[in-house]
């Protein structure tokens, strides 16, 4: 195999991975809206560790939010819940909010590009 060959193997490998991305973000939302509890029982049926988890998960909470798998999963997950609850406890979103205004800095410096950083700073608050 020549390097020619190489290169183009990798791009058409790059290319399905591309596609594949989009197919996914075509059929799931980032976010869903709120489904029962009892949907995950229906879907993880034949799995007996995963039903006794969700039982568990049952006698906390009556509802769920899928959150699309993309490596992002946990960060969009936690983000949004944050936001969610900051809408419904003014003691929370103001604590929150205190904290977040005192991040840009600290996030440019890590080495976040200052454009999304502040991208979010502005439509947050």
């Amino acid at each position: 195999m020549t390097a020619e060959d190489s290169l183009t193997r990798d791009e058409n490998i790059i290319a399905q991975m591309n596609q594949i991305s989009k197919d996914v973000a075509n059929k799931s939302p980032l976010v869903s809206k709120t489904e029962p509890v009892e949907n995950l029982k229906m879907e993880y049926k034949d799995n007996e560790q995963f039903l006794n988890k969700i039982e568990r998960l049952g006698k906390h909470y009556s509802t769920i939010r899928r959150v699309r798998g993309d490596g992002n999963c946990f960060y969009r997950a936690y983000a949004f819940t944050l936001f969610d609850r900051c809408k419904k406890d003014e003691n929370l979103r103001e604590r929150t909010y205190k904290k977040l205004e005192t991040t840009f800095g600290w996030l440019v410096k890590l080495g976040m590009p200052s454009f999304t950083t502040e991208d979010f700073h502005e439509n947050v608050f």
